[in-house]
């Protein structure tokens, strides 16, 4: 009996165990891979917490209004799994929740959905200002466009973003006042409670803009005012032919007896170079004038005009108007050349070279350099020959000016602007300019320089029949050669600066029948100037501004 006791007691035991054992009901568990939105611009961040049995669904600012009606479905679900509503559309606005039963077997899981709007982060997508678009919060523009108002286009995000400059609400097209080149334009872009600012500078590069230091012109005949004093020729009809400059004087070489006048920068002193002790001679005795670096100063270099062999082309240094001259060239002609209607130095007083254009006409055209080694030139000329397309056959007053290495330009009267390549003294066209709607001719003066970051080249361009005239300043554009930095140039978009009188914008002048005109440009002292003058029309002294 008690052997039976025990055996009932082990079996009700284990029955007792069995029955109270719970039966493991299956686990709901969810990844945010399982809910998909749809109708948004921007793909929303979930966050799915099996924990607490939530789903946050985070909307971009850009989709705040689809939360009013967004749409939420449930996909992928593990096997058995079921979602009510597996897909519905429902307003979230103002913090709404909406509650989704998910079922598996036994098991029923209640998820509180919720959504939530990420603040705005309103920004510029694209900005644009006069017609370039804007990096780093910054763009370039020629220095004379009109800084106190260009155009401004731009892109927002989001799309409802508002943009202002102080109080003013701007749209996109509108113009804005940029002529605070140091702090720029601050932009305040607004939406819903946030706002951003950007600011957006523009840089120029070039010349903004040009004063003229001072002019005289023949009509009216401003110079009988004496402010040239009573030696000076030009009331007379004795009008300059060329022109130069250095640091502190503007000089030009008189046409008929020997003579060049040295005018100061501000206008105010007017000098008469002496020719005293000097063998002076030619068709004209002083007709061109030039300046050439030496050093840390600088020589006034004045040549004469011969054109019959057995007649002495002659160069006469100063070291500026208060010195005596002295002869550094006595060239005698072998044959009946015309040499001297200009004098163009290349390189400096150490190491260079002068040359002349022969104005007579020949097969192939020709010009004569003397080479400059240690202030000292050589009475030996290199006669260099030209390739004759897109020069003029006859008699023509030109002169050769060098950009490069590799590249000369040639301008004067009875055709266009001319380049060459140089191999040994043969020089070989290379480009004419003879597009009669963008280029014309005489042009001299031909002068390179970089101003604020832009490379220019500036000339002066007679008018009228000779007897007007202009400085044309040209920015030039991308290339790597000048013919492509020229060609790539509008010369609608050139700086044009009359040489008669200013207020109008042709001057007829007395008569040029020369044909000749001049430009020099120098910087001095940081700042940089062109004198320019139109024979029996005009002299002026310009600076350039940026």
């Amino acid at each position: 009996m008690k052997r039976s006791f025990l055996l009932l007691a082990s079996v009700a035991v284990l029955l007792v165990s069995c029955k109270d054992e719970p039966v493991e009901k299956p686990t709901i568990t969810l990844d945010n891979s399982m809910v998909e939105v749809a109708g948004l611009t921007v793909d929303p961040i979930i966050v799915v917490n099996n924990t607490a049995k939530t789903i946050n669904i985070e909307v971009d600012y850009a989709d705040n209004a689809s939360v009013a009606a967004l749409e939420v479905s449930f996909v992928n679900l593990p096997e058995d799994v079921t979602a009510t509503p597996a897909t519905s559309t429902f307003n979230y606005s103002n913090g709404a929740t909406q509650t989704v039963t998910f079922e598996c077997g036994a098991t029923t899981d209640l998820w509180t959905v919720s959504v939530s709007v990420t603040d705005p982060d309103p920004h510029f997508l694209s900005v644009v200002i006069s017609g370039v678009e804007a990096a780093d919060g910054q763009v370039t523009l020629p220095g004379s466009s009109n800084l106190a108002e260009l155009p401004v286009e731009f892109t927002v995000y989001p799309e409802d973003t508002e943009v202002y400059v102080g109080e003013t609400l701007v749209a996109s097209g509108d113009n804005v006042d940029f002529s605070d080149k140091v702090n720029g334009v601050t932009f305040t872009l607004k939406c819903a409670d946030v706002e951003n600012t950007a600011t957006y500078k523009v840089v120029t590069t070039g010349i903004s803009s040009v004063t003229r230091v001072w002019g005289h012109y023949a009509k009216p005949e401003t110079v009988t005012d004496d402010w040239f004093g009573t030696t000076m020729k030009a009331a007379e009809g004795h009008w300059m032919r060329n022109i130069a400059l250095d640091d502190n004087y503007v000089y030009l070489s008189n046409s008929g007896t020997a003579g060049c006048y040295a005018v100061s920068l501000d206008g105010s002193t007017v000098k008469e170079l002496s020719f005293e002790g000097l063998t002076v001679s030619g068709v004209h005795q002083t007709s061109a004038v030039t300046v050439i670096d030496n050093g840390s100063s600088s020589k006034v270099l004045i040549c004469n005009l011969v054109n019959a062999a057995g007649s002495v082309l002659r160069v006469y240094a100063f070291d500026g108007p208060d010195a005596a001259g002295t002869a550094v060239l006595e060239y005698t002609l072998t044959e009946a050349v015309r040499l001297g209607d200009r004098i163009y130095a290349e390189g400096d007083w150490s190491e260079g070279k002068l040359w002349f254009w022969n104005y007579t006409a020949s097969t192939p055209r020709s010009a004569y350099a003397f080479d400059i080694t240690d202030g000292v030139i050589s009475t030996t000329p290199t006669v260099y020959t030209f390739s004759s397309d897109g020069i003029a056959t006859g008699n023509v007053i030109g002169c050769v000016y060098k950009y490069s290495d590799t590249e000369y330009l040639w301008s004067g009267a009875g055709a266009f602007l001319t380049t060459f390549s140089l191999s040994g003294t043969t020089f070989t066209q290379t480009a004419c300019f003879n597009d009669s709607s963008k280029y014309s001719y005489p042009t001299y003066g031909y002068s390179f320089f970089t101003f604020n970051d832009q490379e220019y080249v500036a000339f002066t361009r007679l008018l009228n029949n000779y007897a007007d005239g202009a400085v044309r300043i040209c920015a030039l554009g991308t290339g790597e050669t000048f013919v492509e930095k020229y060609d790539a140039a509008d010369p609608a978009d050139d700086l044009v600066y009359y040489l008669g009188d200013p207020a109008q914008a042709t001057t007829s002048g007395n008569a040029n029948g020369n044909g000749t005109c001049g430009l020099a440009y120098r910087e001095i002292n940081g700042e940089s100037y062109i004198a320019a003058m139109v024979t029996n029309n005009g002299v002026s002294l310009f600076k350039l501004e940026k």
